[in-house]
């Protein structure tokens, strides 16, 4: 038995206090690598690190549990 280690892409919703967005998304930034500590059937997903760049954009689409209204 052998175990594989693969680098992966995954979705998550992070849910971050803040007086405004600009505050999140300082914060969301902020983060460096979080422990995940999955492990279920011979699988650990074992850390997760945040990457932003013109290819993975952040995505607001939660405010207080309701669609952000856009501001002209």
């Amino acid at each position: 038995m052998h175990e594989y280690a693969f680098d992966i892409k995954l979705w998550a919703v992070a849910r971050i206090n803040a007086a405004n967005e600009d505050e999140a998304r300082k914060r969301l930034a902020d983060i460096n690598c979080i422990d995940v500590g999955y492990d279920e059937d011979g699988i650990k997903i074992t850390e997760a690190s945040l990457e932003e760049n013109e290819d993975s954009h952040c995505e607001l689409f939660e405010v207080d549990g309701e669609t952000p209204v856009e501001e002209d």
